[in-house]
């Protein structure tokens, strides 16, 4: 819960641009505008993804809105500099988002069979290749589960396999 006094004295609002994340730059603003968080053990929602709905949607477009955001952030944000542990954060989330963005926009046209999008592709995101030398034993184990064993949600298991178990949720109260 956030105090509406303070959001309004710091003019601090939901980016309505945003689809994606926006719970986490209202967060972060507020911190940066000296909130005050109390971190709670215990789940008070449950976070539901769907196909169809926008998390689930293209990869390669929350990776890149992601990144934008974060550039955007690290420019408008003037605070952002004085906090140097806050700074090297953001820039290691924007790096590994980068990479992760040079992956799914060499997949797509692949799985788009939009082979010479795929080809001009990989020639900028050369990071793709590192990207799938690292995944090919998970790959490998997939296709073994699914062909060989019979497991038929084996591969239903990566979208789901990089998921991290879940954390405390944060009790968003201020003072």
């Amino acid at each position: 819960m956030f105090k509406r006094n303070f959001l309004i004295q710091n003019g601090i609002q939901y980016d309505e641009k945003l689809d994606i994340a926006e719970d986490f730059w209202l967060d972060l603003k507020c911190l940066i505008d000296g909130a005050r968080f109390v971190l709670v053990p215990e789940p008070y929602y449950f976070y539901r993804s769907r196909s169809g709905s926008l998390v689930s949607s293209s990869p390669r477009k929350n990776l890149e809105k992601s990144c934008h955001k974060i550039e955007k952030f690290i420019r408008e944000e003037d605070a952002v500099h004085s906090y140097p542990n806050l700074f090297r954060a953001l820039s290691k989330s924007f790096t590994v988002f980068k990479r992760n963005l040079a992956y799914y926009r060499v997949v797509e046209p692949l799985k788009q069979k939009k082979w010479l999008s795929a080809l001009i592709q990989m020639v900028y995101n050369p990071y793709f290749f590192i990207h799938v030398f690292f995944q090919i034993p998970g790959i490998i184990d997939r296709r073994i589960q699914y062909y060989l064993l019979g497991n038929k949600s084996a591969l239903k298991l990566l979208y789901h396999a990089k998921k991290k178990p879940g954390k405390p949720k944060i009790n968003k109260s201020i003072n």
